[in-house]
């Protein structure tokens, strides 16, 4: 009697293994694994970097709709100067749908195939249009306390702690931020051996701010 209970669980061992090889390759078929990366960097029309845009990668399908993403592949926030990177992808890029949002800027849906274009797919350039009520502009003139024009002084604009836009002034010591959105704004001016000059600015609809420093 004891050696057909053996045998037995020895049977019920061997058919276990058996079960557990077989789910273990019907996951790995079901799930495959992605290692496709892409990165670039966001701007505005102006070619100036677009700093914290939201970015999703998403499975495209036939009737796919932007508004209704499930299939997530990856996402990132662009950094400071606009730069982003989307992992997990599969080889097939006409197959990946890209959404990008961010506050200034109208929603842009593509798919990443037609961004990479003949680009590596290691530096793909995205460029963001400004929403249509965005109309504002800031002209920045920048000089030394002897009225030099100064240039490649460093100028960040911020909006609430963020970052919005970044630049430097040009050899006439001008600078300027178009298709801005209207409210309140934090200017801050650096130049390496010049004061850190900082101010607060706000820009009305439809309309430019002219700011002299």
């Amino acid at each position: 009697m004891k050696k057909y209970l053996r045998f037995g669980r020895k049977v019920l061992l061997s058919l276990s293994a058996v079960l557990v090889l077989m789910i273990a390759c019907t996951e790995s078929t079901n799930d495959p694994v992605f290692d496709n990366t892409v990165a670039g960097i966001l701007v505005d029309n102006q070619g100036m970097a677009v700093p914290h845009a939201f970015i999703e990668a998403f499975q495209k399908t036939e009737n796919f709709k932007a508004s209704n993403i499930t299939n997530i592949f990856d996402k990132d926030t662009t950094d400071e100067d606009g730069k982003f990177e989307l992992s997990e992808l599969p080889d097939d890029l006409s197959q990946v749908g890209v959404r990008i949002t961010h506050p200034d800027f109208a929603e842009t849906n593509t798919d990443l195939e037609t961004l990479k274009g003949e680009n590596d797919k290691s530096n793909i350039r995205i460029v963001m249009n400004q929403r249509d009520d965005c109309v504002g502009k800031i002209e920045i003139t920048v000089r030394d306390k002897n009225g030099t024009p100064l240039s490649d002084v460093k100028v960040k604009l911020s909006r609430e702690g963020q970052t919005i836009r970044h630049s430097e002034t040009d050899i006439d010591g001008k600078l300027l931020f178009e298709n801005v959105c209207p409210g309140g704004y934090w200017l801050r001016f650096y130049k390496e051996g010049y004061t850190v000059k900082e101010d607060d600015i706000r820009v009305p609809e439809n309309d430019s701010t002219l700011i002299e420093f």
